[in-house]
């Protein structure tokens, strides 16, 4: 790239050659992975950011099933015994001390792919298909330059999952019995009413309340912020009201209060370390909260993925 020749900059009074460069590259989980040539997020290994490694779920059925990704493993975890060996920080994950990809550790993940005998099983280990496109530009850095998009990762996949979770309509979860779920009479009466209240809503907060009972199917990434922000709380805390559901709701707020101030104008740097804490918090409570429910899921863990 040779750049514009002869734009005037005006900090230094000269002409120089303007050139563009990227440094950034986004859009959905899927399609980012394409793009840099990872298993991606239904993998052993599937985060392009930590080499953290899934255990696999069957399906209640029998048929198929997917990985789950626990800081904290099932007691009986077997996996396949030498992909448990790989699986680096040990049995248990430290919210605060993943085992984080880098430029440099990604550039030994390719040759050792291209060197191993099984280049198969190798891209399963290190979660990545092969070379990029994108690493022929030098601006990039894996995987740095592939950040989460806010409305991806978090509009439309965890609220929307802990929505599905609460209200038994997550796949292969159920929740019956359990303090965190929420009657399908009380969710319909919750939607309706939360629906009704937009009448009186004033338009600046964004755009109007949906049912969440009949037309969750319509929501985008902005009405499921919008919820988050301004209707999770007092509608969980109708439906939490029993000392073992306080939990789930104190949950709720706190994801609330680190997505308000990950979204302003301006964030300075302790601010971002205190979102960073509190995201680790989020995660690790609500996996200590909810882990205990996945007992089917201990009792059906296969070596075979």
């Amino acid at each position: 790239m040779h750049g514009v020749p002869n734009v005037w900059n005006a900090h230094t009074r000269t002409f120089i050659d303007a050139g563009g460069y990227f440094i950034i590259v986004g859009g959905d989980q899927p399609a980012v992975a394409k793009l840099m040539n990872m298993k991606g997020h239904k993998a052993i290994s599937p985060c392009r950011t930590c080499r953290l490694f899934g255990c696999f779920c069957p399906h209640p059925s029998g048929k198929g099933g997917s990985y789950y990704y626990p800081l904290r493993a099932p007691n009986d975890w077997n996996a396949i015994p030498r992909y448990r060996q790989l699986r680096l920080g040990g049995h248990h994950y430290d919210a605060a001390n993943l085992p984080l990809r880098t430029h440099a550790n990604y550039l030994v993940h390719l040759a050792n792919i291209e060197a191993a005998d099984n280049k198969d099983e190798a891209q399963i280990i290190y979660g990545i298909k092969g070379d990029s496109i994108f690493r022929n530009l030098s601006s990039l850095k894996f995987p740095t330059s592939f950040p989460f998009g806010m409305a991806h990762l978090v509009c439309l996949n965890v609220v929307k999952r802990l929505v599905e979770h609460a209200t038994d309509n997550f796949a292969s979860v159920p929740n019956k019995g359990q303090p965190y779920a929420i009657p399908s009479h009380t969710w319909k009466s919750l939607s309706r009413q939360l629906a009704e209240a937009t009448a009186t809503v004033p338009a600046c907060y964004g755009k109007a309340f949906k049912d969440l009972s009949s037309e969750i199917g319509f929501m985008v990434s902005e009405d499921w912020l919008n919820f988050l922000l301004y209707a999770s709380e007092p509608v969980f805390a109708t439906a939490y009201t029993s000392p073992q559901s306080k939990p789930c709701l104190e949950l709720w707020k706190l994801l609330a209060e680190v997505v308000e101030e990950s979204i302003q104008y301006s964030i300075k740097r302790k601010a971002i370390a205190e979102i960073r804490t509190k995201i680790q918090k989020f995660v690790t409570e609500y996996e200590r909260f909810v882990h205990p429910q996945y007992q089917f899921f201990q009792a059906k863990l296969t070596s075979h993925p």
